[in-house]
């Protein structure tokens, strides 16, 4: 039997999925985090994560060999309260394009 490789990830639903799609058996590891440190422990061979900049795939020594989501984040709320907090929402959002974070 053809080995099997065994995938870490916070992601099952969307690993499993993907790995489908291309006919691959693959067994998966569910973590809670800290997917990176899977395959230096020994525990994986690959990893499936979020990875924003990359950064902490690199200093694990992990290089992304496929893109299988591309996602973007979203703030949204109802008209009454963006009425009722439009200054709060406001400067919620200025700190966010800054690259700053609330202290509320």
């Amino acid at each position: 039997a053809p080995a099997v490789a065994r995938v870490a990830t916070e992601y099952p639903n969307l690993c499993q999925k993907y790995f489908e799609g291309f006919g691959k058996q693959v067994e998966i590891l569910v973590v809670r985090g800290t997917a990176e440190l899977a395959p230096r422990l020994g525990l994986a061979q690959i990893i499936v994560d979020i990875a924003e900049t990359g950064e902490t795939l690199r200093r694990n020594k992990l290089k992304v060999i496929a893109t299988i989501l591309d996602s973007s984040c979203r703030l949204a709320c109802n008209r009454i309260a963006y009425r009722v907090f439009e200054s709060e929402i406001n400067e919620l959002l200025g700190k966010l394009r800054s690259g700053g974070t609330s202290t509320k």
